[in-house]
């Protein structure tokens, strides 16, 4: 009985980190190919997934060590596997040392990976760059960065090819490079992940311990690149519908007071369809321009009512103290510095749809959807006094109405920048903000 040796260098065994199983698999069997390793005949490959996985381990747990660490020989070699009491290979082959041509994908000079014939050979090629070009897109020049040529070879051993799948995903994944990432402000885990083509998942295992709830401004993360071993430069024509913004005009409608608007038609979004001329590496995108726009559909300009009508001031005189514009006072947010913000009045929690009241004889001066406010009643009462109520569900009054104390004028909601039912409510003296509660009698 003879015993053979396998060495992997450092230098080799470096480059082993792999995104896929896929991956790992091939570039196993691209080493075993690039050393003539015959002993695959021992059916490591064909012997089913365990066999697959431990060479799989080997490798892997072999590249996350340095040489030096495991006391390596001078020659850089990182470990060496030794079989006891094996066959030769002469005797796993068979009695003879087995030949095959087989054809090489060979990109400037090296081998990159092995197909059992050249049409295998061509189709890798194909795949290599179908997987960056753009759905429909019209194809102006392709081709690859590095001399990339098939070429037939004579290797000793059986099983040394690669099916078409397994030799485009190893000649796409290439080498991988651990890096590190600075975290900046607005950054989130899924949003790194997904700009540097890893999957969420993956980045949360290569920083173990990482809490995605607690990034921080200058935080080190650790990601990985990949480096594919052939690259694939083209320019394509693609081909996108684009929505072209309608535009809007006013007309003056004295019917309705100034600040209240209303839609008279509705506009409409036209469309253009745009080709652009693209040049990418590897599917990233390096120059891009304009060829055509053509419009498909013209947009429609939308035309609004605006108010034009003074808006009514109060005249009447206010008691100086307020009634609570809610049944059952239950504050939930007081007014004053909140959270680093100043909160302009008082939040009294109460069920969805429960009444709200004029605090003041009044008049409506605004009854509409604004912006964080959600659905907002203001009411004027006079001498500069006005009062705010915020996040309605529903509103029952309209602007230019009169509104007597304790009447009803909306409901409690939850709209705009709110997160539980409550009313908003504000009381203001010639604009400035002043606390509710000095004022509720």
């Amino acid at each position: 009985m003879t015993k053979e040796k396998l060495a992997l260098t450092s230098s080799t065994a470096k480059k082993l980190l792999y995104s896929s199983f896929a991956a790992a698999k091939a570039s196993v069997k691209v080493f075993f190919a690039k050393h003539k390793l015959t002993a695959a005949r021992l059916r490591v490959f064909g012997g089913g997934a365990l066999g697959m996985v431990l060479v799989v381990a080997l490798v892997v747990a072999f590249s996350a060590h340095d040489a030096d660490a495991i006391g390596g020989d001078a020659d850089d070699s990182l470990i060496s596997v030794q079989e006891e009491e094996t066959v030769s290979l002469a005797e796993a082959a068979g009695g003879e040392m087995l030949t095959e041509a087989i054809y090489a994908v060979v990109a400037d000079g090296s081998d990159i990976v092995y197909l059992a014939s050249r049409e295998d050979a061509d189709a890798v090629l194909e795949g290599i760059t179908g997987r960056y070009k753009t759905s429909g897109s019209e194809i102006v020049d392709i081709g690859f960065k590095e001399d990339v040529s098939v070429e037939e070879k004579v290797l000793e051993g059986p099983e040394l090819t690669l099916s078409v799948e397994d030799a485009v995903s190893y000649v796409i994944t290439g080498t991988t490079e651990p890096r590190t990432y600075t975290i900046k402000g607005g950054d989130n885990l899924w949003d790194i992940a997904i700009a540097n083509g890893i999957s969420p998942y993956a980045l949360q295992d290569m920083n173990p311990g990482l809490d995605p709830k607690r990034l921080s401004i200058g935080m080190d993360i650790y990601l990985y690149e990949n480096h594919p071993f052939i690259t694939v430069s083209f320019t394509e024509i693609v081909t996108k519908e684009e929505r072209i913004a309608y535009s809007v005009v006013y007309e003056d409608d004295d019917s309705m007071y100034k600040g209240q608007t209303q839609v008279k038609s509705a506009g409409a979004y036209g469309s253009k369809e745009v080709k652009s001329k693209l040049t990418k590496e590897n599917g990233v995108v390096t120059a891009s321009s304009v060829v055509s726009e053509t419009v498909v559909a013209e947009p429609v300009t939308q035309v609004t009512l605006k108010g034009t009508q003074a808006i009514p001031v109060y005249v009447g005189s206010s008691s100086g103290t307020l009634s609570s514009p809610v049944a059952s006072i239950n504050v939930c947010s007081s007014y004053g510095n909140r959270g680093g913000r100043r909160h302009n009045g008082v939040d009294l929690k109460n069920p969805t749809g429960t009444p709200i009241y004029a605090s003041e004889d009044g008049v409506v001066t605004f009854a509409a959807y604004s912006g964080s406010y959600g659905n907002i009643v203001k009411l004027s009462h006079g001498s500069g006094l006005e009062t705010y109520y915020a996040h309605c569900s529903t509103m029952i009054v309209s602007v230019g109405e009169t509104v007597t104390r304790g009447q009803q004028i909306a409901t409690v909601g939850s709209t705009g920048n709110a997160t539980t039912a409550h009313v908003h409510f504000e009381v203001r003296v010639n604009g400035s903000p002043k606390n509710p509660m000095d004022y509720i009698n």
